[in-house]
Order: C-alpha cells, then sequence, then structure tokens
C-alpha cells in the first residue's frame, strides 16, 4: 500500500517568517468571485494589498516580498513559478495575473493568483480527525480538521497527473495540495514564503 500521506504536502504560510504581507483583495477584486471560478481570458487583473500594513507600520516593521504571498489558503506566485506550474496539466486549476501594491504603494506586477475551479475530496474519515457536525452549506459539508489521513483506495484509482497537485475538498481550510514531486517548485530554497508541510505531520 502506498503511504500517500508522506508523499503529499500542503502548501501553507510560512509562518516562521513574520514580515510576510497577508493578501487582501481590493474592492473589485472581491466582488469577482475570483476563489474558485476563472476570471474571464483578458479580463484584468486581481489586486491585492497588505491586509498587514497598519500592523507593519505601528511595529516599526517591513513586509518583505516574496515569490509567494498568500491570501487564505489561496496564493499568487511569480513569474518563474508560474512556468514550473504550466509545465503540467492540472486539472481544475487556473492562474490569472495578479498584483500585489506594497505598503510603499508600488506595484509588483509579475504575480499570477492559482485558483481552483473544482476540490478534490479525497481524505480519509475513518483515518483523519475533525470536528462534527460539519458546517452546511447547502448540499455541501465542510469539516474543521484536527488530523488528515488521505484516501488511499481513491488516490490508488486516480492517475497521478490528475493528482499532482489540488485544492482539498470537505474541509473548511480547502488547502491547496502538491505531490511531492511538485514540492521543489514551492520551497525555492526554503526562501519561496511558502511551508510545506507533510499531510502526514499536519
Amino acid at each position: 500500500m502506498t503511504d500517500y500521506d508522506n508523499e503529499y504536502y500542503f502548501i501553507r504560510m510560512d509562518d516562521n517568517r513574520e514580515s510576510l504581507p497577508y493578501l487582501r483583495p481590493d474592492t473589485n477584486t472581491n466582488e469577482r468571485r475570483f476563489r474558485n471560478k476563472a476570471p474571464a481570458m483578458g479580463s484584468s487583473p486581481l489586486i491585492f494589498t497588505n491586509a498587514l500594513k497598519d500592523d507593519f507600520r505601528k511595529a516599526g516593521a517591513k513586509a518583505e516580498i516574496a515569490d509567494i504571498l498568500f491570501e487564505s489558503s489561496n496564493f499568487v506566485v511569480r513569474d518563474h513559478i508560474r512556468a514550473k506550474i504550466l509545465e503540467h496539466e492540472i486539472p481544475g486549476m487556473f492562474l490569472h495575473p495578479a498584483v500585489y501594491i506594497d505598503d510603499e504603494d508600488e506595484w509588483h506586477e509579475d504575480y499570477w493568483f492559482v485558483g481552483f475551479s473544482s476540490r478534490f475530496d479525497c481524505w480519509d474519515r475513518e483515518n483523519s480527525t475533525y470536528s462534527s457536525p460539519p458546517l452546511q452549506i447547502g448540499a455541501n459539508e465542510f469539516y474543521d480538521m484536527y488530523t488528515y489521513s488521505l484516501n488511499s483506495k481513491l488516490l490508488d484509482a486516480t492517475p497521478l497527473e490528475d493528482r499532482l497537485m489540488f485544492q482539498m475538498g470537505g474541509t473548511q481550510d480547502a488547502m491547496i495540495v502538491c505531490h511531492k514531486s511538485l514540492a521543489r517548485v514551492f520551497r525555492g530554497g526554503g526562501q519561496s514564503g511558502a511551508l510545506l508541510q507533510l499531510v502526514s505531520d499536519y
């Protein structure tokens, strides 16, 4: 049996770097439902600022600019990471131009928002731990997770190219997950702004 929990990583904000900004969409971007619906091709970029700008200024701190910046479980990546992602055909994924306006009002226009139009619910209900009852939205259930274990039978039945990278379904945090073969793309030598956490270590 394949030990999938040690083959997949959650792509998370690197909490060890306290000077990383936390993205906030501007009003127009927020109205575009950009998180789970691909914006129209050729439409304007998604615009983000630093939600922690005032906190940083009060503390006399300056926000870092990293290759990966996070907005909750979603994130934007710089051009060179996008190019690496595009070497693979990731089902349900879309990439849309994004701009980060830093605390000095400088525009960084070399980012791309990484989004998914669908989620892959592949966690094991028997071997994961979570709160119950779940959050109910329409016909969908979203659980607050404590620990994860992946569903081996489902992953065995899914070709690797269809599960190289996905957004976890059935959970409230909806983190983006990548296979170990893509881990180096997001690690960036430990300086990318992202922290890769094995599913087994969550």
